[in-house]
């Protein structure tokens, strides 16, 4: 009798090794389960991070590049609209020289203006001719390869009215004011539109977008900035404002001078815009933001 329950014992003692010993497997039978799940599910989850809004079309790296724009269209509506061509210098550029007869080089560094040592104050204007250039040269190059083949755009001269436009669409709508049945027509969830007056201010902004208020407000704060003066390496603006003046000293204490003044696009509109289709080629390169369908103005 006792060896029976022996025996009994034993078994149950085996009997509950047994039930341990299978729970612990079907545990890490699910735990590898769960994580081989994870596993394939984790590319989704990436995928699904990386299409998160970013608001870049919101961003001031996207404004920026609206802005280079302009100074790259003004060039091809003045060469259209005047039926010549402009070098870039023609536009963005004015150089006055002076005479600065018996200004020492010290006395112009304590001016904290610039004192030059080229050969003359006509070699340093070629140098910043050629700045200009380069920088818009590549301004240029961004653009054709970049933006204009992802949006909508039309730049008009205010003078003329002649217009360059990349789109078949009637995008010159949204000019009008309110909603017209023209402007309602159009397709596009996102623009900005912008004039410069005849001295080269910004006015006439006016945007759509998910957030239209912050949208506005970014266009103005870019638009306004000096970012063309200070991607040159020959024009100081910070000395005052959008003019520099340099000196070229000779060897008896005598000087010329030039002032050279940058300047701006002038007497024209642009208008850029995206449809919901454009916006999303341009999520699937990188450029992710929602569009909602609202408007600002100033």
């Amino acid at each position: 009798m006792l060896d029976i329950k022996l025996k009994n014992r034993r078994n149950e003692e085996n009997t509950g090794k047994e039930s341990i010993k299978f729970s612990l497997l079907a545990a890490a039978a699910l735990a590898a389960l769960a994580a081989a799940g994870m596993l394939l599910l984790f590319p989704r989850f990436g995928e699904k991070v990386s299409r998160q809004p970013q608001d870049s079309f919101l961003s001031a790296d996207f404004v920026e590049q609206l802005y280079k724009s302009n100074y790259v269209l003004y060039k091809d509506i003045r060469d259209k609209a005047e039926e010549k061509s402009f070098d870039y210098t023609d536009l963005y550029l004015e150089v006055e020289k002076t005479d600065a007869t018996g200004l020492s080089e010290q006395m112009a560094e304590e001016a904290s203006e610039c004192v030059v040592d080229t050969e003359n104050l006509d070699e340093y204007t070629e140098y910043v001719k050629a700045d200009i250039n380069d920088l818009l040269e590549k301004w240029q190059s961004g653009f054709l390869y970049g933006i204009s083949e992802n949006l909508d755009y039309c730049v008009i001269d205010d003078l003329t009215k002649k217009s360059i436009k990349n789109t078949g669409r009637n995008i010159e709508a949204l000019l009008q004011s309110g909603d017209t049945e023209e402007k309602k027509a159009l397709p596009y969830v996102y623009y900005v539109r912008l004039s410069y007056d005849g001295a080269g201010n910004i006015e006439n902004v006016a945007v759509k977008d998910r957030n239209s208020e912050e949208l506005l407000k970014r266009v103005q704060t870019v638009m306004r900035n000096m970012y063309f003066e200070s991607c040159l390496n020959y024009i100081h603006p910070a000395r005052s404002g959008r003019t520099d003046t340099v000196y070229h000293p000779d060897e008896n204490g005598q000087s010329a001078s030039a002032v050279y003044r940058t300047k701006t696009p002038e007497n024209v509109t642009f208008i850029y815009a995206l449809t919901r289709q454009q916006v999303a080629a341009m999520e699937d390169m990188g450029l992710g933001t929602e569009i909602n369908q609202d408007y600002a103005y100033y």
